[in-house]
């Protein structure tokens, strides 16, 4: 590919890379390299937006250094931590490039991969999907509970979730226009990148080990973050709340019934253990649809706040990158 080749002639970069970023200073350095030596040979036409999201530690002062250092580096910074969610959607509303694509800052992501998804958006596709075949280092119960998760995801929701397709993926200018458009408070960009529809294609990695510091999703976030995605997309657990009302009903019915019969031919069970079971199952059965409804109520609860989905304390743009020859219509990518 010739270098700048694919520059808008309105001055809009190719490619913005974004990063969402919570304490991750001894990542950041290391990632800018990693990251301007696998672009280098493709294009210049970049740039690099580093949302960070609250960080306790020095990652502002080493974003600040690289925005020094290189002025296609910009950053967006939170009031507090809003979680990586917002950050992803905070650097689609402020990206500006034609083709825009997001990357962790542990390097668990590698940004080599980028050069694969840029050829594949070239041929047409407008969702470039990087795929997860291994990760360095992942135990086996967190990749049984990654597989579930993913087949539950495929039957349950109302969207097409790629099988250990994670955050890395390219999307294309009008992609981005409409999952900016989505504005709900409960986000799961994957599912939602699947939602809005589009042409897809996928590009597979082996996810690296975290280069420093510690992984902060733990197990119970984990699960949150699942719970959260299923009942974005998903009515499955009411359903399953009104077929276990049935099931019981019915089992109900059929228990009476058997009483009856057993009081009619003069043998009536002893009712004591079977009524304080059926207590017991019972109560347990409306907790649970409660809790199941609950979840959804909470949902509701939130998004009619109107509150916004996230807060700016300092804003500062890339640089816009030097002019390049327009490119011809052949050249262009989807959009």
């Amino acid at each position: 590919m010739a270098q700048d080749e694919h520059a808008d002639p309105a001055g809009r970069p190719m490619l913005s890379v974004i990063v969402p970023v919570f304490n991750e200073q001894g990542n950041l350095r290391p990632l800018w390299r990693r990251l301007t030596e696998s672009l280098s040979p493709i294009t210049s036409d970049y740039e690099v937006l580093f949302i960070d999201d609250g960080s306790t530690d020095a990652s502002a002062a080493e974003i600040e250094s690289l925005i020094a250092e290189d002025a296609r580096a910009g950053v967006i910074e939170f009031s507090r931590n809003f979680g990586k969610e917002f950050a992803m959607l905070a650097g689609y509303d402020h990206a500006r490039g034609r083709a825009v694509v997001v990357l962790d800052a542990d390097l668990q992501t590698p940004p080599d991969v980028i050069g694969a998804m840029i050829q594949k958006w070239q041929e047409g596709a407008e969702i470039v999907d990087g795929v997860r075949q291994s990760t360095e280092g992942l135990g086996w119960a967190r990749r049984c509970a990654s597989d579930a998760f993913y087949w539950i995801m495929r039957r349950a929701a109302s969207t097409d979730v790629v099988p250990n397709a994670v955050d890395f993926r390219l999307m294309d200018r009008r992609v981005v226009e409409h999952i900016r458009s989505c504005r709900e408070r409960f986000r799961f960009n994957r599912g939602l990148a699947g939602w809005v529809g589009f042409r897809r294609a996928s590009v597979p990695f082996v996810a690296e080990k975290r280069l420093a510091g510690e992984a902060r999703w733990t197990p119970l976030k984990l699960t949150g973050y699942a719970m959260d995605a299923i009942l974005s997309f998903s009515a499955l657990p009411l359903r399953v709340a009104g077929l276990l009302g049935l099931t019981i009903s019915f089992l109900s019915f059929v228990y009476l019934l058997v009483i009856l019969l057993a009081h009619v031919f003069g043998k009536p069970p002893a009712g004591y253990s079977s009524i304080v079971g059926g207590i017991f199952l019972l109560g347990g059965m409306q907790l649970l649809c409660i809790w199941a409804l609950g979840e959804y109520i909470g949902r509701l609860y939130e998004e009619v706040k109107g509150r916004p989905l996230y807060i700016i304390r300092r804003s500062v743009p890339p640089a816009r990158p030097a002019p390049a020859p327009a490119a011809t219509e052949a050249d262009e990518g989807p959009g």
